[in-house]
Order: C-alpha cells, then structure tokens, then sequence
C-alpha cells in the first residue's frame, strides 16, 4: 500500500489529529496573551485567536528555519493593521519564538536524560 493511504478513512485517526491541532493552537493564543502583557503590549484577545493561528500556520511552512522571519513579517503586517506598532508586533513575535527554543530545550534535555538514564539501566540489567 502507498504510504499514508491507510489512514484516509481513520475516522478516529483525523479526529485524533484534529483535537491535538485545536490544542497546539489553544495554548499557542494564551501565551501570545500573557507574553504582550509581560511587554506591556494592549492587544486585544480576539485579534489574537484572529492572527495566531495564521500566523503558526504559514511559519510552520517550510521556508525558513523554525519559521523565523516568516512569523515576524506576518505578525507586524497583520498585527499593525489593528493599531499595534511594528516593534510592539516584533518583538511580541521574537519574545515567542525565544520561549518557544527555550521550553524545546528544556524538553530536548529531559528526553536526552530519560534516553541516557535507560540505556544505563539496560547495561546494567545486562551485566
């Protein structure tokens, strides 16, 4: 079978995906809120649910490293046409995609240890 055809008819499978897609976007929308707020950036929370789901989905593209740059023009372009100015729209964008690396870090380093930790576990079961 081609690759990919066996979850076509998935019912479960695309609602599954659907569900993780509405819960990725649903705590992307609150930390967009409490990063402007942390910047002392009014943004009202209805432009958010508006903008950054757009904005996530064009960055996620694969057109740029991590969507950087791609996120940053999108942000100040849609983020401007409601009254923000372009460097509250800018450093909004760049202050998520800096928390972003940090939590990914945080979490590469914790399956990194969890990795490590089992494999020494299995070397000395093995011994």
């Amino acid at each position: 079978p081609e690759r990919g055809k066996g979850h076509r008819n998935n019912r479960k499978a695309l609602l599954n995906s659907l569900c993780c897609s509405f819960l990725a976007q649903a705590t992307i929308i609150p930390s967009f809120y409490f990063l402007s707020l942390s910047l002392h950036i009014k943004v009202e929370l209805i432009h958010l649910i508006m903008f950054v789901p757009m904005i996530e989905l064009i960055a996620n593209l694969p057109l740029s490293y991590g969507g950087l740059g791609i996120r940053e023009a999108l942000a100040v372009f849609l983020f401007t046409s409601v009254g923000l100015t372009s460097v509250d729209a800018l450093s909004l964008s760049l202050l998520f995609f800096l928390t972003m690396i940090i939590i990914s870090l945080f979490g590469g380093g914790l399956f990194l240890a969890s990795k490590l930790s089992a494999k020494s576990l299995s070397i000395t079961h093995a011994s």
